[in-house]
């Protein structure tokens, strides 16, 4: 990982946590993809669980990352990018913004403990999808879990 430290990190607000699926082959987004001057850049920064199945994400400045089941994509704010979906795949993001402004590379990590991961991940899209009084105070505090157990298991290497 980039050495971002997250724990300095203040989270303004989670603007979405969503389940995506992708089938084999696809390209996203449809139209030109490779065409960066298109491409809007991100509004927010993201953390994505891969689930299932593996993808290509390929950055403006010639950047690929490859991602597995079992993996940790950071997709900073400010970033162009596009994403190939090389088998059928499931992934898990929350998009979200900081206080601070940063905007460091990408990059990818195979998580150690990838069903606590999960876990951690499914929980917030709960809230997220079924909102009640708190929810997003409670989305917000299990993202600064996530945060901090990015922190954890740089440190644990």
């Amino acid at each position: 990982m980039n050495g971002l430290d997250f724990s300095k990190l203040t989270v303004t607000d989670i603007e979405l946590v969503t389940l995506a699926q992708g089938k084999a082959g696809a390209v996203l987004p449809l139209v030109d993809p490779t065409n960066f001057q298109l491409r809007l850049p991100r509004k927010q920064h993201g953390l994505v669980l891969v689930q299932k199945g593996k993808g290509r994400y390929v950055f403006q400045n010639q950047l690929v990352l490859e991602t597995n089941p079992g993996t940790l994509l950071y997709l900073p704010k400010g970033w162009k990018y596009y994403v190939e979906t090389l088998e059928a795949s499931e992934v898990i993001c929350v998009n979200f913004s900081v206080l601070e402004d940063v905007s460091p590379e990408p990059w990818v990590y195979k998580l150690k403990n990838t069903a606590r991961w999960a876990e951690l991940f499914e929980n917030l899209l709960r809230l997220w999808r079924y909102p009640a009084p708190g929810y997003n105070a409670r989305c917000k505090s299990l993202l600064y879990e996530m945060l901090a157990s990015v922190e954890e298991e740089q440190h644990a290497k």
